[in-house]
C-alpha cells in the first residue's frame, strides 16, 4: 500500500472517528428544554409517541403520548400481570411453575411461544382477566386479542405510549402485584438480553420491555439511577428499518432521562 493510499485511508478515518465524538458529545449533552426534545421528534422521519414521568416529582413531557399504536411485545407485560393478579393465587404448584417459566421466558427474552402458551391458558380458562388488567388501570385505548381493535387499527393488540407507561409506573411502583412478584418482575425486566434502546446511552439501571412488529419499535421502562425514577414511554413507526428507530429511541431516551433529572424540575 503506498504513503498516497495510507495517508487517505488516515483522514478518513480521523473524519469518522470525529463525527462520532461529535455524535456522542451531542447525546451527552442532554436536553437544555422540553423544545429541544420535541425538536428533535419533529426531525425524526416517522411516526412517534412519547410518553414520559419522574416518578418521584411528577414531572412528565409528552408527545402525541395518546396516538394509537400496535402493542408487539409489550403486549407481554400485560399478560405477565394479569397470569400473577388473577391465575397464579389459585394454581396447583405445578401451574405456578409453568407461569413462571413462561413469564421469564417472555420477558427477558421475548419467547412469542411463551407469551402464545398464557394467551391460550388465559383464553381457555378466563379471557376476562386481559379486561380485567385493562379494566383495574382505567386505561381507555388499550386492548389485547381484540376484534374490534383488528377492524379499526389492523391490529388485534394495541396501545398508546401513555397507557403503556401507567402500566409500567403500576407494576414498578403502585403494588398492583404482590411485593415478590413485583421484585421477580423488575428483576426479569433489568436483566433481559435485549440491551438497546432505552439502556444504550444510559449507564444506570433500566427495566425495560422493547417492542418490534413490522415498521413499528418501541421500548417502555424505568431508569433507576439511585436518586430519580424515570418513566420512558416510547413508540415509532418509521420505513428506514430497526436501526434507524432504535438510534432514535436510544438517543432521545437518554435526552428525557437527563432532562427530567434536573434539580429545578421539582415541584
Amino acid at each position: 500500500m503506498n504513503k498516497i493510499v495510507k495517508l487517505t485511508l488516515s483522514l478518513i478515518l480521523l473524519f469518522l472517528a470525529s463525527l462520532l465524538i461529535l455524535n456522542d458529545s451531542e447525546i451527552y449533552a442532554g436536553a437544555n428544554s422540553a423544545d429541544d426534545i420535541y425538536q428533535d421528534v419533529n426531525n425524526f422521519d416517522g411516526i412517534v409517541g412519547i410518553y414520559a414521568k419522574n416518578l418521584n416529582t411528577g414531572q412528565t413531557i409528552a408527545y402525541q403520548s395518546d396516538l394509537v399504536f400496535p402493542m408487539a411485545s409489550t403486549n407481554k407485560l400485560i399478560v405477565a400481570m394479569a397470569v400473577y393478579k388473577y391465575m397464579y393465587p389459585n394454581a396447583s404448584e405445578e401451574s405456578k411453575k409453568h407461569y413462571d417459566e413462561c413469564v421469564e421466558a417472555m420477558i427477558k427474552f421475548s419467547d412469542n411461544d411463551a407469551v402464545q402458551e398464557l394467551l391460550d391458558e388465559i383464553v381457555g380458562s378466563d379471557a376476562n382477566v386481559l379486561k380485567m388488567v385493562i379494566s383495574d388501570m382505567k386505561l381507555k385505548q388499550t386492548r389485547i386479542l381484540d376484534e374490534d381493535s383488528f377492524q379499526t387499527y389492523g391490529y388485534h393488540n394495541v396501545t398508546t405510549a401513555r397507557e403503556m407507561g401507567i402500566v409500567m409506573e403500576n407494576l414498578v411502583i403502585m403494588n398492583y402485584l404482590d411485593e415478590q412478584k413485583t421484585e421477580l418482575l423488575k428483576y426479569e425486566l433489568a436483566n433481559t438480553i435485549y440491551n438497546d434502546g432505552l439502556p444504550r446511552h444510559i449507564k444506570s439501571k433500566v427495566m425495560h420491555k422493547v417492542g418490534e412488529l413490522d415498521q413499528l419499535n418501541c421500548d417502555v421502562g424505568v431508569v433507576d439511577d439511585g436518586n430519580n425514577q424515570i418513566l420512558i414511554s416510547i413508540y415509532t413507526i418509521d420505513i428506514y428499518g430497526d436501526d434507524h428507530a432504535s438510534d432514535f429511541i436510544a438517543k432521545i431516551s437518554y435526552k428525557i432521562y437527563k432532562y427530567l433529572c434536573k434539580p429545578e424540575l421539582r415541584m
